[in-house]
Parts: structure tokens; sequence; C-alpha cells
């Protein structure tokens, strides 16, 4: 998401977010650059293996120009992580990811009220911690937190 108009506290312009298509588990990287993509997915993977001893097998995103250079191909596929790219004007392709965006940029709005606005970032992460700790469709009787553990 980005690039906003006011610098985060921390300096940043952009929110990465990675979300689990089985549980909906939503994570939340601030970059001040759309070039950090990679260095945050490199972090993100290891975030992932380390908390559930499973790799992740498929990427979807959109082929923005972050999401398709040769050193982030050449990874994805050494790592034997399968890309999948919608395809321009279609979002229905990635669903899910556009309907996550869309709440937690309500939802963060609706937590701004009067305050700074460069406390945007705050806001989407209390927004995404709300939600990965809410009950969701995709999965009965467990809140998200509680299926990514």
């Amino acid at each position: 998401m980005g690039p906003f108009q006011i610098k985060s506290l921390g300096g940043e312009y952009y929110v990465l977010t990675f979300i689990d298509d089985f549980c909906r588990m939503t994570f939340r990287y601030l970059l001040e650059h759309k070039d950090q993509t990679f260095d945050m997915l490199k972090e993100f993977m290891v975030l992932v293996e380390n908390q559930t001893n499973i790799k992740i097998k498929m990427l979807r995103s959109y082929n923005g120009g972050e999401y398709i250079s040769n050193e982030f191909n050449n990874f994805c596929t050494k790592h034997g992580i399968k890309r999948q790219f919608t395809i321009p004007y279609t979002s229905q392709q990635n669903g899910v990811a556009k309907r996550k965006t869309r709440t937690i940029m309500e939802m963060a709005i609706c937590m701004m009220g009067n305050l700074p606005k460069y406390l945007w970032n705050e806001a989407m992460r209390i927004a995404i911690y709300t939600l990965n700790m809410c009950p969701t469709k995709a999965i009965e009787g467990k809140n998200t937190y509680e299926t990514w553990k």
C-alpha cells in the first residue's frame, strides 16, 4: 500500500502486507522505498519457517516492478516458491488481498480521528492486530492467530 503522502514516525511511505491464504493471518512491513520489498520477503520467509516449520510454497502478487526482478525470481526458484501473478485490471484474482487491504485502510482511517497524520502506520498496526485476533469465515471455531500458531 502507498505511497502515503505523509511519512510515518520511522520515515516510511509504504506498507507491505503478507497474508496467509489458509487462515488469513496478516503481517505488516513498513518500507521507505518499494525496492525494499525483496528484503522484506526474505525476512518474512525466515519468520514463517521459524514460527511454523513450514516453507512458503506460493507467492501471489501483481506484476509490479518490485516483484518481477531477476533477483526476486531467482530467489523464489532457488527456494521452490511458485509464483502467481494477477492479470492487470483483474483485482478479483487477488480478492483476499484486495479485501483485506480495504478493511485495514477503513479501520485505520476510523481510528485516526483527529490524531496527527504521521501516526497512520500505528493505526494500521492496530487494525492488523485486531483482524488477526478476530474469527474468520476461512477457519471455523478459532481466530486467525490461534490457527496460525
